[in-house]
């Protein structure tokens, strides 16, 4: 089974207020994603943030997107479901089913699958060792140096897949009012 993490957790310095319940179109940028992880075949989507109300909360506070992960793994499997987590962040709402298929059906041999040059979206295992592999990681990190998705993917057995020339325009970030402004000016959904 396929399932899916939207990481909503960031602080949103840049853009000064909440990133997940900003409007892109007739939607916030939390909407966009989920819908955007269902429909590239998600069954269930959780979202990972320490502020969002029925969100699932860090167990390690302050530790960055790899906790983000991990809580929501854990609570994945908590419920016994076990398969296949696509991750994508909440800041990149132009990212395409197809682009995250793609992601998907690369990711069978591997247990963690990213585009190359782009640390997000991933697909990971969602099993028991992933769970264990991610606490580890976070057990020997100290909060005030946090914790980088690059050393994530080397303690996984990671698979790096190009970017094809026709999805290169959707790995945009949106993490300031200049980056959304810019979004919503050319925004055709």
């Amino acid at each position: 089974m396929l399932y899916g993490i939207v990481l909503a957790g960031g602080l949103s310095r840049r853009m000064g207020e909440d990133k997940a319940t900003q409007m892109l179109g007739d939607s916030t940028l939390l909407d966009i994603v989920t819908r955007t992880l269902l429909e590239a075949g998600c069954h269930e989507v959780k979202i990972s943030s320490n502020q969002l109300p029925d969100a699932i909360r860090d167990d390690y506070t302050n530790y960055g997107p790899v906790a983000g992960i991990h809580a929501t793994v854990k609570a994945f499997l908590k419920e016994n479901k076990v398969g296949q987590i696509l991750v994508v962040p909440v800041d990149m709402p132009i990212l395409s089913a197809k682009t995250l298929q793609r992601l998907v059906n690369t990711a069978k041999q591997t247990n963690l699958t990213h585009f190359e040059d782009y640390q997000l979206p991933i697909s990971l295992d969602l099993t028991p060792t992933s769970l264990e592999t991610l606490r580890q990681l976070l057990d020997q990190t100290s909060v005030d140096k946090g914790i980088s998705l690059k050393r994530m993917f080397r303690d996984f057995n990671e698979h790096i897949i190009t970017v094809g020339s026709e999805q290169a325009h959707e790995f945009v970030n949106c993490n300031s009012k200049a980056d959304l402004e810019t979004l919503r000016a050319n925004y055709d959904k």
